[in-house]
């Protein structure tokens, strides 16, 4: 792996997502996690309105990096889905570039998450 790349372990990779958008957004999150773990999407408890974080294997360091999916197909009403996906919208911006940054130098140790199975054990819940 290059000199300049440091390593994750999943675990530090999931709680890095969640702390940075949840930090960013100043909502709390659902985490879920699809596809063995490759997939992380990332909920605010608006309908239609997540981010994915997806895993993609990188050859010349034999480890993983993430990319970053925005999926929204939100209905403009006048109600609280609406207000509350407009706020975390005019925060979105900020949020992908500060989670392409934490992630620059650094690649994910996925196999041995992968190994070792149960992925449950890091999704989370919105807090009540």
């Amino acid at each position: 792996m290059d000199a300049g790349l440091k390593l994750l372990t999943y675990k530090e990779y999931i709680d890095t997502c969640r702390r940075v958008i949840e930090r960013c957004t100043a909502f709390e999150t659902k985490g879920e996690l699809w596809e063995h773990g490759i997939s992380l999407a990332i909920d605010f408890g608006v309908e239609d309105l997540w981010i994915g974080v997806v895993l993609n294997y990188d050859p010349p360091t034999h480890y993983w990096k993430p990319s970053l999916k925005l999926f929204v197909e939100l209905d403009y009403k006048d109600d609280e889905n609406t207000w509350k996906g407009l706020g975390v919208i005019n925060r979105l911006r900020q949020t992908m570039l500060d989670l392409e940054d934490a992630f620059s130098d650094f690649r994910i140790d996925y196999m041995a998450a992968l190994e070792a199975g149960n992925f449950k054990q890091y999704e989370w819940d919105l807090r009540s």
